[in-house]
């Protein structure tokens, strides 16, 4: 697909439509990311499994494959030097943007993220995602040469986190609304939400294109652009455009659990999406291609996930929103110095 759309003389030296497709895709993503948090909300309904769950393993895992899709193409077809920051930038940035929604979430809905059931869980969680920063801080520093077998670390943690937060309840909110979607036949709701599913999918695998042509040389008919700022930016941006979107979905419907079981559940997932591009690297270690700048990224992850501790902790609607309005700060700095 990268080769068509390189080769297309519509497109090559075209920034124009090449920003204009990547702002028709976001939308698109958009769109059906809140058709999905509607299925999602239902599945809960039918299936009698509390939103928060839903949200924390279902919900991260399909709104994170695009970035599945973008970090594993970026890798596959760019030399390594681009595609390993692509795919590194574009997960770091994800997580990155994730922080950032809760911190939208903390502004504008602080009475709803006070209300949550069962904080104690959300902070188990917070912590956890915080030790795998950590993890991966260490292999772009210190382990860097050794992670082709050190990597193998951070699925064999996925997996035994998830194991453990299965066994908590994440207690939906209460005053839910109906979700119409509950009386559709169960061929019908089922084939639908794969559909959806799918369309998400393909969305990530088109916005791929056309992140990684930004990244190509103008010559080449890209834009000239940064890889790891593009994979920070542009591509972080669009992939998380479906947690975005189910976010403020959920909170529109009364499931805040949903919301931040699904970014947490996401960054998680991410993580995992390290290993797995990793996998498609034969010799060297995706690590041994990243640049420096990185670092900064993964900094503000972790001081971003140590305010959100906070913010779990806190039950003044008021300190809420402070500590929201510090991450975003946080966040706009990070991309002024990538």
């Amino acid at each position: 697909m990268i080769e068509y759309i390189i080769n297309n003389p519509f497109l090559k030296y075209n920034p124009l439509f090449i920003i204009l497709s990547f702002i028709l895709i976001s939308i698109m993503i958009i769109l059906f990311s809140i058709l999905l948090t509607n299925y999602a909300d239902a599945l809960s309904d039918r299936k009698k499994i509390d939103g928060g769950l839903i949200g924390f393993i279902l919900l991260a895992a399909i709104s994170s494959l695009p970035e599945l899709v973008v970090s594993i193409s970026s890798v596959i077809n760019l030399p390594p030097s681009i595609g390993c920051n692509l795919a590194i930038g574009n997960v770091l940035g994800s997580n990155l943007f994730n922080l950032f929604i809760i911190a939208i979430i903390s502004i504008g809905f602080a009475k709803k993220l006070i209300a949550i059931n069962n904080r104690i869980l959300f902070l188990i969680i917070t912590t956890q995602t915080i030790l795998m920063t950590l993890l991966v801080f260490l292999l772009l520093n210190y382990f860097n040469f050794h992670a082709k077998y050190l990597i193998f670390l951070i699925p064999i943690i996925y997996i035994l986190l998830i194991y453990l937060n299965k066994n908590f309840s994440f207690e939906e909110n209460k005053n839910k609304r109906t979700n119409k979607l509950i009386n559709k036949s169960s061929l019908v709701f089922y084939s639908q939400f794969i559909l959806i599913s799918f369309i998400v999918v393909i969305l990530g695998v088109l916005m791929s294109s056309v992140g990684n042509i930004m990244s190509l040389d103008i010559s080449s008919g890209g834009l000239g652009l940064d890889a790891n700022f593009t994979g920070t930016l542009f591509l972080a941006l669009s992939t998380s455009l479906p947690e975005l979107a189910i976010a403020l979905s959920c909170i529109k419907i009364n499931n805040t659990q949903m919301a931040c079981g699904n970014i947490l559940g996401s960054n998680l997932f991410n993580f995992l999406i390290i290993f797995l591009s990793d996998l498609f690297i034969k010799k060297n270690s995706i690590f041994e291609y990243t640049v420096w700048s990185n670092n900064i990224s993964v900094i503000s992850i972790l001081l971003l996930s140590l305010l959100m501790l906070a913010i779990f902790k806190l039950k003044n609607e008021k300190f809420v929103k402070i500590f929201g309005i510090k991450m975003i700060i946080i966040y706009l700095l990070t991309l002024s110095n990538i």
